[in-house]
């Protein structure tokens, strides 16, 4: 039997190997994925395989983890990093445990706590 943390790190791998898989980060239009990130449907975006910036991308696992009903918004947080302007990524946490996750750059790492 699983415990539910055992499936909530699951649920995150399986949807962080979706988004991963799903976006590229090479080549892209500036302008033209701002308006994506107001402009688009969810089924739209899904649709086809495709760029998508960091913000874009931690949207996207973020619906599909609290849409999983194993996630709730106060376990996601959104962390900003200044890097060759300026990077999003997430925090996540699944009870015990909390990671590092930033499908723009394929990273999901677990955090130690000391």
């Amino acid at each position: 039997m699983r415990t539910l943390e055992t499936e909530k790190i699951r649920i995150l791998k399986e949807k962080f190997d979706f988004v991963k898989n799903h976006f590229s980060n090479e080549g892209y239009n500036l302008i033209f994925q701002i308006l994506k990130q107001v402009y688009i449907t969810d089924k739209k975006l899904l649709s086809k395989k495709q760029f998508a910036q960091c913000t874009l991308q931690n949207r996207v696992l973020t619906r599909l983890l609290i849409k999983s009903g194993k996630f709730k918004k106060e376990d996601i947080k959104k962390k900003w990093w200044p890097f060759f302007g300026v990077h999003q990524f997430l925090i996540i946490s699944t009870g015990k445990k909390r990671f590092i996750v930033d499908p723009f750059y394929k990273k999901l790492n677990e955090v130690i706590n000391r």
